[in-house]
């Protein structure tokens, strides 16, 4: 049985449309409200996901673990394969919990609505500072069978996106009929990656894009799931481009959830239009607003300059990956019911 549904309510008076989104009934989420002026979304989107979160159940799951008994441990090393370097989504879930009790999400009074940029500075490499290991792997340091975690799944999102969009979006898997389990390992670079390792470090474990651990990682997985969001185009950058890339050409589960950039226009306009014409509408949407590999930028200009060599000569195939998985998920946004196994 679906898990996951949408809903649209269109005032043709007010010229409004109006929606939500269905989502499975565990933790702190059951329907997710939406509108489509870009302004309320934009000022209450992550507001709303912050509200949802009950202060009890998250003062209960901050207790669920110890970070400063794991970091008391102290330094070890990183486990050699990359697939080790997993994190659940219930450990996601004690993070946030961890910040909220914190007071992390409020400044003077109001919303602070981090990016992973800020994750990462201000969470993940203060707790994993001086110990050589990811967070990902400072949470599983107990594993038993050797340190770290096997990840299942690999998660393609930007750095940019809000980090508390995020973690709600994994776990209402907004545009998906399968929801993520509450066990299920997650490959996220943000959390798997030691992000404090030095600029020469980085530059020597991603030289070679193909033998990079996300290649690697993919290359082992099952499946990649590609975190839409609202805030910028994932392929704007190039590593979520080689990701979707690889994913595709090694004929890898995908699944797209979250909401795309624009993803307001395109419930205005596809919903002006018969139902049944939706999905091609969708599709001319995605054309007219596909994202080109060759506008497509790094933090890292070595980094853009060697994923350019290995793509050399495909730009075209890739991008009509991009912009099919674009597409594919305003169709489950939209639609509600689209489901693919394959693009190919």
């Amino acid at each position: 049985k679906a898990r996951f549904s949408t809903a649209w309510n269109r005032n043709s008076m007010a010229g409004t449309i109006a929606g939500g989104f269905e989502g499975p009934r565990r933790a702190a989420f059951s329907a997710t409200a939406c509108a489509t002026e870009a302004e309320e979304a934009q000022t209450t989107w992550s507001g709303f996901m912050l509200k949802l979160l009950d202060p009890i159940v998250e003062a209960q799951r901050a207790q669920e673990v110890d970070l400063k008994a794991l970091r008391e441990k102290g330094p070890m090393e990183m486990p050699s394969d990359p697939t080790r370097w997993g994190i659940t989504l219930r450990q996601l879930q004690h993070l946030r919990a961890h910040m909220y009790n914190d007071g992390y999400f409020k400044r003077d009074g109001k919303l602070f609505d981090p990016s992973m940029y800020d994750i990462n500075v201000d969470y993940v490499k203060p707790l994993t500072d001086s110990l050589g290991v990811s967070l990902g792997v400072l949470y599983n340091r107990d594993t038993p069978g050797g340190a770290g975690a096997r990840a299942k799944i690999f998660i393609s999102h930007a750095w940019a996106e809000s980090f508390l969009v995020f973690v709600a979006t994994l776990e209402t898997a907004i545009g998906s009929q399968n929801p993520i389990a509450l066990s299920d390992t997650l490959w996220i670079c943000t959390f798997g990656v030691c992000q404090n390792m030095t600029p020469a470090q980085i530059a020597e474990a991603i030289a070679e894009p193909q033998d990079s651990p996300f290649a690697q990682v993919l290359n082992e997985v099952d499946e990649c799931i590609v975190v839409f969001n609202d805030r910028v185009s994932i392929y704007t950058r190039v590593w979520c481009v080689f990701e979707a890339h690889l994913a595709l050409h090694w004929d890898k589960i995908v699944r797209c959830i979250g909401l795309p950039p624009m993803w307001q226009d395109a419930v205005q306009q596809v919903l002006q239009t018969p139902a049944e014409q939706w999905k091609e509408h969708i599709r001319q949407f995605c054309e007219a607003h596909a994202v080109k590999v060759a506008e497509a930028e790094a933090s890292s200009k070595d980094d853009l300059i060697a994923i350019m060599r290995q793509i050399e000569g495909k730009h075209e195939q890739v991008d009509g990956r991009t912009k099919c998985l674009a597409e594919w998920a305003l169709k489950d946004l939209i639609v509600g019911g689209f489901q693919s196994t394959g693009l190919w």
